[in-house]
């Protein structure tokens, strides 16, 4: 997979997150593997297809995704239900950056409603896909993006 397919799903974090005002965003490890898994507590997966066909999985902590709903709310108390409804949401706006982004590299792409799973001791085989695993350091807590991109 080609390295400059990294930066739309690094560009479209950082740009929801900043519409939040969390600036402190940093790259952690960048990790390739074999295939797309995750072993995280919330794991939301996103497909693509068109010019580009794979999956992404957005992977986090039970408490990551609680901060990231809690901001998304205002600072509301949510329960474990509508934080699953929250998290996806997240996913799907930071998804719309990606395809805008990746439409400006003159690729086409049509993304998949957001599915999560979650679970503690979960490990998830999404697909056979060479990845790159990006994690990505915010105040809220780390959020691995695991990319799977075909091309």
């Amino acid at each position: 997979m080609d390295v400059k397919l990294l930066t739309p799903f690094l560009d479209g974090m950082k740009a929801l997150l900043e519409q939040f005002s969390i600036t402190d965003i940093k790259r952690g490890r960048l990790e390739r593997k074999a295939n797309l898994n995750t072993a995280s507590d919330i794991t939301v997966i996103i497909g693509f297809q068109k010019d580009l066909r794979g999956n992404v999985a957005y992977s986090m902590s039970d408490q990551t995704a609680s901060n990231v709903v809690s901001l998304m709310m205002g600072g509301v108390p949510m329960n474990e239900e509508n934080i699953g409804s929250a998290i996806c949401e997240f996913v799907n706006m930071i998804s719309g950056y990606t395809v805008s982004s990746f439409y400006k590299m003159n690729l086409k792409i049509e993304n998949t409603p957001p599915t999560m799973i979650s679970g503690k001791k979960l490990f998830l085989m999404i697909s056979r896909v060479e990845t790159i695993m990006l994690e990505i350091i915010t105040p809220l807590g780390p959020i691995e993006v695991n990319i799977g991109i075909e091309q």
